[in-house]
């Protein structure tokens, strides 16, 4: 994986915030190199203040300032921040979603863009720091990413690779 990476996260509710904390706790990267977006002015303030992290209101300002994207929202609402962020998407950054039952074909449809898909699905023990979590990769990622992400998440989670969905 790159030097420097930035990861951001669009969504910094509770499973958000637990893979943020097992970021820092791992010392995976400096929280410097993580940021998040949240829709509520006051959740941002708290979540920002309790993480020591950058917290926007804005998710194109999140993609725009990432390499790595982490959709932490609710299912419901994976279309509509895609179809949001979609114009700040390219090559170079990578989707890892987190969205029960949105699989990576429909991330990929969505953006309309071949760009790296990884589909991860926590527990919810991860979020006191004893999680397990399946993970697949969509089509236009490759090998690589795709063991650099299950290198990232070693630290946060028990990883069982599944084939892509």
């Amino acid at each position: 994986m790159k030097e420097n990476i930035k990861i951001g996260f669009i969504g910094a509710g509770t499973m958000g915030k637990a893979i943020i904390k097992g970021l820092i706790n791992s010392k995976f990267l400096p929280k410097e190199n993580i940021m998040a977006s949240e829709v509520l002015d006051t959740t941002a303030k708290q979540v920002s203040e309790e993480l020591n992290i950058a917290v926007t209101l804005d998710n194109k300002e999140v993609v725009k300032n990432s390499d790595i994207i982490i959709l932490c929202v609710k299912p419901f609402n994976i279309k509509k921040v895609l179809e949001e962020v979609r114009n700040k998407l390219s090559k170079e950054k990578m989707i890892v979603s987190i969205a029960a039952g949105i699989n990576t074909e429909s991330i990929e449809d969505t953006i309309n863009k071949e760009i790296p898909v990884i589909r991860v699905m926590p527990n919810t023990p991860a979020v006191v720091g004893e999680g397990m979590t399946a993970i697949c990769k969509g089509k236009y990622t490759n090998n690589e990413q795709m063991e650099n992400i299950i290198h990232s998440s070693s630290a946060l989670f028990f990883i069982l690779k599944i084939p892509p969905d």
